[in-house]
């Protein structure tokens, strides 16, 4: 299946689908209720070794990681993406502000940083645009 699914409702827009990593039961829930009401085709995993699997049987645009998971961090999700032919864009979140953190994302390639608990327009803005932009690149090279 390819992440880039047309809207059954439209048969237009590309539909958003993204992968959320997070021990939280709590954040699944809240991404869960953004992603219904939207439409939307959500994924999710509990550490690094669920995500990796997932991402090398499916293409997922957007991976939505907690900062820190019980089996490594967002660096080693990062380093897995960035082993694939389409790298999906990262989303790090995060319980606390850090502006260090974001600077550290941002420099290894990530796109945003996300605090929690997630605020669901938040959620829906960032998701939006990683998997748009995420969406640009993949119409911008060839198959």
């Amino acid at each position: 299946m390819s992440a880039i699914e047309l809207d059954p409702k439209t048969n237009t827009a590309p539909r958003v689908t993204a992968l959320l990593v997070s021990p939280f039961d709590s954040d699944h829930t809240a991404m869960a209720e953004v992603f219904a009401q939207n439409n939307w085709k959500l994924y999710s995993a509990f550490d690094c070794k669920q995500a990796v699997e997932l991402l090398n049987q499916e293409w997922i645009p957007v991976v939505a990681c907690e900062r820190r998971l019980r089996d490594g961090t967002w660096k080693d999700l990062m380093e897995a993406g960035l082993q694939m032919v389409r790298p999906p864009k990262l989303i790090v979140a995060s319980r606390s502000s850090d502006e260090e953190l974001s600077v550290e994302v941002r420099n290894h390639g990530g796109h945003s940083v996300m605090n929690t608990p997630f605020d669901s327009r938040e959620l829906f803005a960032r998701i939006s645009m990683a998997c748009h932009s995420w969406f640009c690149e993949y119409q911008a090279t060839p198959a």
